[in-house]
């Protein structure tokens, strides 16, 4: 651009020439030369005007003297190569955009593990476009100022490599790039940058950029590593995954949960859990999640970039849903034919006086079903509502330790000391809520003398002998949901 404005030069001796041909090339040589050392070059011209005019127009960037040239050497951190290579590793494809010429770029992008070749073909459109031919190309500002947005975004997509741009080249790559369906961040310190930092999903400047740069960057880097990106990326993932964790572990749950309440509600002649002690469960179960954001990720959640994804949820609720309903009828089928069965002082008889259900068995399905709240003094609705609230939090303590991973739970895969210690405060919480005796009668409106002596009652004896049998069914059978949705699915945890 220098010398288009040049017609005149100054030679090694100070005198003033006309600038010809043959002196132009062999500047332009000279320029190559020192632009494939990875040096940057800028022509230096001067032109004398009248004194005392204090106005110029662009007019008067003509009939300049080329006086020379200022070089440029900027080192490559010693860094940059091992965070691209750690970037790509985690799915991040690195592109470069930048105002310097070819033989820079290239020189740098060499040194950084970004391969490319300067060739001169066109590419400006898609005749002239073969995504497998020319996807090593470096792309120059010019070509893409002859692109239209169609060529460009499958130029954007297969090449890595764009120089001699403009801003507006710059933003034009940013757009076509994330048209493409990509989340698109972009690092830039200049006033060049800007247009296209706005454009990105996230923009990155550092202290010492502009401050037009800085102000304009959803983050400023203050130290001079690169790998902070590859750091900032997994961070963001693992937010992300633990994000996912919860909403499929809350969605399933629920989901399960409302097919099970429904089901009580229509077997049972009484309510089977009060609005309250729904509202208590929930609590202490959010309690439980609240050390989630900080769980363990495991490293193939965070390889690749993931998106949030409704079909995903969905099929995990509905694979795993049903879990807590199969369970809840195993406890309720326990409750009626063990516990309450036994205490039943009712024979069934039919018409010709034969028993179909002997007391001390299966009488208490007619009592339960027909909600007689006395069965040998005890009240059936109390002990149901409260055996079932019990297996409801060993379920989800389970459902906490199994959503979070694609392996099996304490045996291939940990989550932090923390989530395990909070998951086990709910537990027993939970546990020893129906035996509070006046916090219990509290929230489920039943007499606090109820649960006297309870740890020597044979009810909740028998209950919390259950309940660990229970617990490894639903483990278990989970591990198998999930095993078959990553056979059939590909995915379960993210």
């Amino acid at each position: 651009e220098i010398l288009a404005i040049s017609t005149r030069y100054l030679d090694e001796e100070g005198n003033i020439r006309d600038l010809d041909e043959e002196t132009i090339n062999k500047i332009l040589g000279l320029v190559e030369w020192y632009s494939k050392k990875g040096m940057r070059v800028l022509g230096v011209t001067h032109k004398y005007f009248p004194v005392g005019q204090t106005e110029f127009s662009p007019s008067d960037e003509s009939e300049q003297t080329f006086a020379g040239f200022v070089v440029f050497t900027d080192p490559v951190k010693r860094t940059a190569k091992g965070a691209i290579k750690d970037l790509n590793e985690y799915g991040i494809r690195v592109k470069v955009l930048t105002g310097d010429n070819e033989y820079v770029t290239h020189y740098v992008c060499e040194a950084i593990g970004i391969k490319c070749s300067v060739k001169d073909r066109d590419v400006s459109s898609l005749e002239e476009f073969d995504p497998e031919e020319t996807k090593s190309f470096i792309i120059t500002g010019p070509q893409i100022d002859e692109m239209d947005d169609e060529t460009l975004k499958q130029v954007a997509e297969t090449n890595d490599v764009f120089v001699r741009l403009t801003p507006d080249n710059k933003s034009r790559i940013v757009t076509a790039l994330r048209a493409n369906g990509h989340c698109v961040g972009l690092m830039g310190d200049g006033i060049n940058d800007v247009l296209a930092m706005k454009n990105a999903d996230v923009s990155i400047s550092v202290d010492t950029g502009t401050d037009i740069a800085k102000e304009t960057a959803s983050m400023i880097l203050l130290e001079k590593d690169l790998g902070i990106l590859k750091d900032g990326a997994i961070e963001g993932r693992k937010v992300y995954v633990n994000s996912i964790k919860y909403v499929k572990m809350i969605g399933s749950i629920n989901f399960g949960y409302m097919f099970s309440l429904i089901l009580a509600t229509l077997l049972f002649n009484f309510e089977p859990m009060g609005a309250i002690m729904i509202l208590i469960f929930n609590l202490i179960n959010d309690f439980a999640c609240l050390i989630i954001p900080w769980d363990k990720v495991e490293d193939e959640f965070v390889r690749e970039p993931r998106k949030w994804d409704a079909i995903n949820l969905k099929n995990v609720m509905f694979h795993y849903g049903p879990m807590c309903p199969l369970t809840d009828l195993m406890t309720w089928a326990f409750m009626i034919f063990v516990i309450f069965g036994s205490m039943s002082m009712v024979d069934i008889v039919n018409v010709d006086g034969e028993i179909l259900f002997e007391a001390g068995t299966y009488g208490a399905i007619s009592d339960l079903i027909l909600g007689r709240e006395d069965l040998s003094g005890t009240n059936v609705e109390a002990w149901f509502q409260a055996i079932w609230v019990i297996e409801q939090y060993w379920m989800q303590v389970w459902a906490i330790h199994i959503v979070r991973t694609n392996k099996l739970p304490f045996f291939q895969a940990w989550s932090c000391k923390a989530l395990v210690v909070s998951a086990l405060a709910a537990l027993v919480v939970g546990t020893l809520l129906p035996f509070s005796g006046g916090l219990w009668a509290a929230i489920s409106d039943f007499p606090m003398e109820l649960f006297q002596d309870v740890f020597f009652n044979d009810i909740a004896l028998t209950a919390m002998i259950w309940m660990p049998f229970i617990a490894c069914v639903y483990f278990f059978g989970s591990h198998l949901v999930k095993k078959r949705m990553l056979r059939t699915h590909g995915y379960f945890a993210c």
